[in-house]
């Protein structure tokens, strides 16, 4: 019996063992095949409502489970997990199970990155709610070399090293937990891209909290021990400051807040820094704050070394002391929080400048929210005041002041006054019986200029007679001095603002629309006899007519400086300095002194730099030149430029004398007519203003009045330069200009000789120079001028040329070798050169010129023979002769026979007439012969008021011939049959022009 008991009992173990040797290797080819580690993923996603992902899933026995590669993720984040974790092991054993914990979880090196941004995207899921608890729970969590990092809107955080155990103590029923917590480091940036941002590194040295959980929320009870480091603005705090916090609070998830909270802060710069209180709306991304809070300082004086305003050079003396508290509450967003407090200090002092308080007691509310910061009405109490001015000592006993601010100012309230003959003033100061001295601020608000400036004494300034000024003006200055039975210190401090501000000088000055900021200070020792002042701001935004000169600055500020000292007996600015910016435009400045009273006179260094010509021209100058020079109406002008000089006035006259520098200078004007690509300048120059009537003796010029202009890429008309170089010098109102200057010109040379000017600013202003020209190529100039091609070429000689305002006056004479003989002009000129309808006057001899060559190039038919002839007193205006007196005359030359085809003297009988051939009748003559031959053609002919009257050369037997035909045939006569008549050249010329556009139309190919 026995044995068959025990080989029944043998049987039992083996199927026994078979059965969980069968489900070990199930298992663990549930495992080897991922299934185990899929099912797992789906169980813990589902319970989780969250994405599971594992590397890898390991299983053995006794319980225990190994996962690698551990990712936990919002739905739709899996590319953003908020905790990845590189080793989890979960362990089970006996003693867990007994005590109703499921497992004990083990985190190896796991990374939690939790982020929320401001359009709503977010990172973190959102957990089940449980009807009913669980039974069974984790048993002791632990957290191995783990890593937090948080992006919120106003907040970043990261912490590395994280090492922390959550279990429950010995003894305990279940409900309590205590987690230890330490890291190695932990940085926080506070603020975000509308605010300052803080940067805080804190060092988790030790931390216990204990939570106990009920139906309804968790208890937690903390403290921690800590190193801090931040850069806050305008505090220098030490590194690793020491932190003793403890807290306790409830959390209520139902209610997503936490209650109850009470906070101390043990930190070595504040003795006692407390809080207590709720916060609401944990996970809505602006948690609500509702606290009330206490901080205080031992001594003031051992915060002051944390103040880095107060570390600076200007502070090296100053002393306080006392017992600082603040008491308040804080209440909505926890970013940014509204804060009401009270601040006090008590048994304090104060030194600082001469300047000492003793027995110091403050007592003010503050208000800090929504941008805005308000203090008071609060008090200022001291037992005694000291004050040391200039060597004299000042006391007060006791000193009592009632103080108020906000955001933009601080007022103490202990004098006032009311300042007559001004709209909305208002003062406020002290005035002290035992030094007599005073010390406040004043302040207009809507006042007119003209009340303001009437309040100026005499002596001080005065406005120039014809001057008005006008506009509204608010004022904001603090002031002292020292008052007697007079006025005898006065120092202010202001700031100016005028609206809609006028000026006016006569009838052809004036400007309106001004708005202006300065700020500034102004003092002075002796009211009778100097001022030091120094003013900044800006101007802009107005309209300015001088003259026919109108220019609007609409949307336009000129930054401005200005300083120096003021003399009221001599009425004269000493020592200015001046700057000005003009934007774009450039920038200038001035020093020196200036007058301002009649007669006064003017010394100033004046400079300007990097000046925007373009944009001068543009805004400024274009408007003035084109009124008198019409070219300048459609000119466009570049470069950068600099100048420095010293201007002066004196008797009533102006002097100038300096340097100007050009660099990539452009011009160009009358639509492109006159271009210069590239120029470049560096001038000394001295003038005077006004120049006087009379002319006055040349200046003499040394070498270093000499400076350079160099020019590329000059076109006038048909005249193209590729580059120029001068030598120029302005002195005492005369030019010189270093010849000679050689030009490459349409294949020739001009040569320039050497330019002198006189008398530049004055009525009597003139040029003179000589000039030649050998070589020019006719061709190139006729084409370049859109005129027929003319084959020859041009030379020129002028002993003297003198330009003035009134005229362009020449010695000498042009000649111009073409159409086989030679054109000579002499007597060139130009009548009235700066105006748009100048006139051109020359006369002009020809000698030996072929005529056939000059009909085939003008189109005129075609003449063979050669001929002589002058045009007197001729006048070109506006591109169009204007008036000459003609005499031509063929010359019989052997070899060269004399003929004229029909279209020519087609034309003639235009020019001497008005009116065609017979057209039938000569058109049928004229298809019998090509051409013509001719004795003698030649004819006078003269224009003045658009009046032309031609008669012919040849008269025989009372009749008037253009053209006299030969004896032998075949020939023809050209008669003048209305001797004496005048026709309109202008439409002479229009029907020369038909005939000739007629004549293309019939004969398009241009074929005999």
């Amino acid at each position: 019996m026995k044995k068959k008991f025990i080989i029944t009992t043998i049987r039992l173990c083996a199927v026994l063992f078979l059965i969980l040797l069968g489900a070990a290797l199930t298992l663990r080819w549930y495992v080897i095949s991922g299934r185990f580690r899929a099912l797992a993923e789906r169980r813990a996603a589902k319970a989780a409502e969250m994405s599971v992902r594992m590397e890898s899933f390991h299983f053995s026995w006794p319980l225990a489970v190994r996962i690698e590669g551990l990712k936990l993720a919002a739905p739709g984040h899996e590319d953003l997990p908020f905790l990845s974790c590189e080793q989890t092991r979960v362990t089970a054993s006996p003693g867990d199970v007994v005590r109703g914990h499921l497992v004990t979880l083990t985190m190896v090196n796991p990374k939690i990155n939790l982020v929320k941004k401001e359009d709503g995207f977010s990172n973190i899921p959102t957990l089940p709610k449980r009807e009913e608890e669980s039974r069974f729970s984790i048993g002791t969590i632990a957290i191995e070399s783990g890593e937090i990092g948080i992006d919120f809107p106003g907040m970043k955080a990261s912490a590395r090293g994280i090492h922390a155990a959550l279990g429950e103590p010995m003894f305990s029923t279940g409900e309590v937990k205590v987690l230890g917590l330490r890291t190695d480091s932990v940085n926080l940036t506070l603020g975000g891209a509308k605010r300052k941002q803080i940067p805080v590194s804190i060092a988790i040295i030790e931390s216990k909290f204990v939570l106990n959980r009920n139906k309804t929320s968790t208890e937690v009870e903390a403290s921690i021990e800590s190193a801090l480091s931040a850069r806050v603005p305008y505090l220098l705090l030490p590194s690793n400051i020491p932190i003793s916090l403890s807290f306790g609070l409830d959390y209520v998830p139902q209610r997503d807040s936490l209650e109850n909270a009470h906070l101390v802060l043990k930190i070595p710069l504040f003795s006692n820094v407390s809080a207590y209180g709720a916060m609401t709306e944990l996970t809505g991304g602006a948690p609500k704050l509702n606290m009330n809070w206490t901080v205080e300082a031992p001594e003031i004086k051992d915060l002051l070394e944390y103040c880095e305003p107060l570390q600076r050079p200007k502070f090296k003396d100053l002393g306080m002391t006392g017992i600082f508290k603040i008491t308040g509450e804080m209440h909505g967003n926890a970013m940014n929080p509204d804060v009401s407090a009270h601040a006090s200090v008590k048994n304090g002092g104060f030194a600082w400048k001469g300047l000492a308080l003793e027995d110091l007691g403050v007592e003010t509310p503050v208000s800090i929210g929504a941008g805005a910061f308000a203090a008071g009405p609060g008090t200022i109490n001291a037992a005694k005041a000291i004050a040391l001015v200039k060597g004299s000592r000042i006391e007060v006993a006791p000193l009592n002041v009632a103080v108020s601010a906000d955001k933009s100012h601080v007022s103490i309230d202990r004098f006032m006054a009311r300042v007559e003959k001004t709209t909305n003033v208002t003062a406020k100061g002290v005035y002290e019986l035992g030094s007599k001295r005073f010390y406040g601020n004043a302040r207009m608000d809507g006042t007119p200029l003209p009340r303001v400036v009437a309040l100026i004494p005499p002596n001080v300034y005065k406005l120039p007679e014809g001057m008005s000024l006008g506009g509204t003006l608010k004022l904001g200055c603090d002031f002292s001095g020292k008052l007697t039975t007079s006025l005898e210190s006065l120092s202010l401090k202001y700031n100016l603002d005028l609206e809609k501000g006028e000026f006016s000088k006569g009838e052809f000055v004036s400007a309106a629309g001004i708005n202006a900021k300065l700020n500034g200070t102004a003092e002075s020792a002796s009211l009778k006899d100097n001022w030091k002042f120094d003013v900044a701001g800006d101007i802009g935004n107005f309209e300015v007519l001088v003259d026919t000169f109108y220019k609007a600055f609409t949307e336009t500020v000129f930054p401005f400086a200005f300083a120096g000292e003021y003399t009221l007996r001599a009425k004269q600015v000493r020592n200015a300095r001046a700057t000005l910016d003009l934007g774009k435009m450039g920038k200038l400045k001035a020093s020196g002194s200036a007058g301002l009273a009649k007669d006064a006179e003017f010394d100033m260094r004046i400079g300007a730099e990097k000046v925007d010509i373009g944009k001068v021209f543009d805004e400024i100058a274009q408007q003035l030149l084109s009124e008198r020079f019409p070219s300048f109406r459609e000119a466009k002008v570049g470069g950068v430029a600099s100048a420095g000089f010293q201007l002066g006035l004196k008797e009533e006259r102006w002097t100038a004398a300096g340097d100007f520098e050009m660099a990539d200078g452009r011009i160009s004007l009358d639509g492109g007519k006159v271009v210069v690509d590239s120029l470049s300048a560096r001038l000394p120059f001295g003038v005077y203003f006004p120049q006087g009537e009379s002319a006055r003796e040349a200046a003499r010029f040394e070498d270093s009045d000499f400076g350079r202009i160099e020019l590329r890429g000059i076109g006038a008309g048909p005249v193209s330069v590729a580059s120029l170089a001068l030598e120029v010098a302005v002195r005492e109102n005369s030019l010189r200009v270093r010849g000679p200057i050689p030009i490459a010109l349409f294949e020739g040379t001009l040569t320039v000789d050497e330019i002198e000017g006189e008398n530049l600013l004055g009525s009597l202003a003139k040029l003179t120079t000589s000039a030649s020209a050998d070589g020019m190529d006719l061709g190139q100039i006729t084409t370049k001028l859109e005129l027929p091609k003319v084959e020859g070429t041009l030379d020129a000689h002028f002993s003297s040329i003198l330009l003035n305002t009134d005229a362009l006056e020449t010695a000498g004479a042009v000649e111009a070798n073409v159409f086989g003989g030679r054109i000579q002009a002499a007597g060139l000129g130009i009548e009235k050169p700066f105006s748009p309808v100048r006139t051109i006057e020359a006369d002009l001899t020809f000698k030996d010129i072929d005529l056939s060559d000059v009909t085939e190039t003008l189109k005129f038919g075609t003449i063979t023979g050669i001929m002589d002839g002058t045009l007197k007193g001729l006048e070109i205006s506006q591109g169009q002769a204007a008036a000459f007196v003609a005499d031509f005359g063929t010359v019989p030359r052997k070899g060269v026979p004399q003929r004229i085809n029909f279209d020519a003297v087609q034309n003639i009988t235009i020019l001497g007439t008005g009116q065609g051939f017979q057209a039938t009748l000569g058109r049928g003559f004229a298809s019998f012969f090509n051409e013509f031959r001719y004795d003698k053609l030649g004819f006078y002919c003269t224009l003045k008021n658009d009046n032309f009257r031609m008669k012919g050369k040849v008269v025989e037997g009372g009749t008037e011939y253009f053209v006299r035909g030969t004896m032998l045939g075949p020939s023809i006569n050209v008669i003048n049959r209305n001797p004496g008549q005048t026709v309109s050249f202008k439409s002479m010329l229009e029907r020369i022009n038909r005939v000739k556009r007629e004549k293309e139309e019939e004969n398009p190919s241009g074929s005999p």
